[in-house]
């Protein structure tokens, strides 16, 4: 009778640990219709851009590299490319972009081997070469800019948190909040913004500002309730933006803003299954950490314009 009960539970245990197993392997990421771009920013045409200088063959060619060396999974492919065109899409607007994933950064690694068909990618869609370099620290400005400004153009969700560790961690720095109050449309394009690109970036750009000047006065002026803001499981995390905001600029410690941001956040959350880590706890990088003009860890790498 002992044996008949230890054989049964060993079996049921054999037989949870393979569901669980299979759960993990059965993962799978939300691949967005038109990457998931917002359609209030002008984004369209942009994106429109992207795609078409990028030819079939040479997006067929890269897709095979990869998976043939095994460094992503044929199922996942398409998510992990579909953040490598929001990169993209960043790299003709912003004058850095962080690289904050490794596998993201594995597909764009595979398109450089292609050189001339990279070089022609880079001259059709931006106008220059987006550089993938050696570029030095990484900071939590750029990394709470980065948030800020990917969520504004981008749908997100869990699946973002996954793949980039958990948004909202680090404050906006008090300079940032207090130039976007603070200086003119032209003045924030020099400093923050691509100067030289395509008229459909430039587009977006001046949209962007103006979105994002709006954030900055919203907040100020009192406008919104933070109360009302809170990220569930599985939604998109724009409605925290106000609150990141407010706690940057009122908050006088990071821990202070980590607590705040917490309370508006659901503490059974899980962040297993993305390839960055980032919390209030500190700031990691992956050593393949890249950017388009800044990154970090020592063998960190990035593009510039």
């Amino acid at each position: 009778m002992e044996i008949t009960i230890i054989a049964f539970v060993t079996f049921a245990a054999f037989l949870i640990g393979r569901a669980v197993k299979n759960k993990k392997l059965s993962f799978s990421y939300t691949v967005y219709e038109r990457a998931g771009i917002r359609s209030d920013l002008g984004l369209e045409e942009l994106l429109s851009r992207l795609e078409n200088t990028m030819p079939e063959s040479y997006a067929a060619h890269v897709k095979k590299r990869v998976i043939g060396e095994g460094q992503i999974r044929e199922e996942d492919y398409d998510y992990y490319e579909m953040e490598l065109k929001r990169f993209f899409l960043l790299s003709a607007i912003l004058k850095e972009v962080p690289m904050y994933n490794e596998k993201v950064d594995e597909i764009w690694h595979a398109m450089l081997m292609f050189t001339r068909e990279y070089e022609r990618f880079c001259e059709d869609y931006k106008g220059n070469m987006i550089h993938h370099a050696p570029s030095v620290g990484n900071t939590t400005e750029e990394r709470a800019f980065f948030e800020w400004v990917y969520g504004r153009l981008f749908l997100t969700n869990e699946e973002t948190h996954r793949t980039y560790g958990r948004f909202f961690q680090q404050p906006l720095s008090k300079n940032i909040i207090e130039n976007f109050n603070d200086l003119s449309h032209d003045e924030l394009k020099e400093t923050y913004f691509q100067t030289h690109t395509s008229e459909e970036a430039a587009n977006v750009i001046d949209r962007l500002i103006q979105q994002l000047q709006y954030d900055i006065q919203h907040v100020k002026s009192g406008s919104y309730k933070k109360s009302s803001s809170r990220l569930r499981d599985g939604t998109d995390s724009v409605s925290m933006i106000p609150l990141m905001i407010f706690y940057s600029d009122t908050c006088s410690t990071h821990d202070q803003y980590c607590e705040r941001m917490n309370d508006h956040s659901p503490s059974h959350t899980s962040t297993h299954h993305h390839d960055h880590h980032h919390s209030c706890s500190g700031h990691s990088c992956s050593s393949h950490s890249c950017s388009s003009g800044s990154s970090c860890s020592s063998s960190s790498c990035g593009s510039s314009s």
